[in-house]
């Protein structure tokens, strides 16, 4: 009976990503003060805010919260920038989650890159529909024809 135990236990133990979700599964949600706790206001920032606080096991993220205080290392934020990319369709790298560890920040310049790529997506039908229209340009002043509309 115990060598089956120790066997799990080794298994488990040599599979890192097994034993991390272990670890983090048992931490307690910290129960945060809510001293100077100033509330995320937009939709964004509330996600944003509930991913950090899934993360690093707190019952409350507020907009003036540094990362890193809460508890956040680098494995954690990269972890949360593979979220941010899949949930807002942003890159956020960790550079950038370094480079703006409060939420408030991070959140803005999530935003930047949402404003950024709708007006490259914009830009994108933009172009398209140009192009479009030179092909239907093109294509109605074929050889057998001249500008007028009459045949040749």
């Amino acid at each position: 009976m115990k060598s089956k135990i120790f066997n799990r236990i080794a298994t488990e133990l040599s599979d890192p990503e097994k034993l991390s979700r272990a670890i983090e599964a048992r931490k307690p949600v910290q129960h945060r003060k809510k001293d100077g706790y100033i509330a995320p206001q937009t939709e964004l920032q509330q996600s944003l805010a509930a991913l950090w606080a899934e993360f690093l096991k707190v019952d409350l993220v507020g907009l003036d919260d540094n990362f890193f205080e809460l508890g956040g290392h680098s494995l954690l934020a990269m972890q949360i920038g593979f979220q941010i990319r899949e949930r807002f369709n942003v890159e956020f790298p960790l550079e950038a989650f370094l480079m703006a560890p409060v939420l408030r920040a991070q959140s803005e310049r999530i935003e930047q890159r949402l404003i950024e790529q709708a007006n490259e997506g914009e830009l994108e039908l933009l172009l398209g529909e140009i192009e479009q229209e030179d092909r239907d340009v093109s294509s109605s002043d074929s050889p057998g024809e001249n500008r007028a509309g009459n045949s040749a």
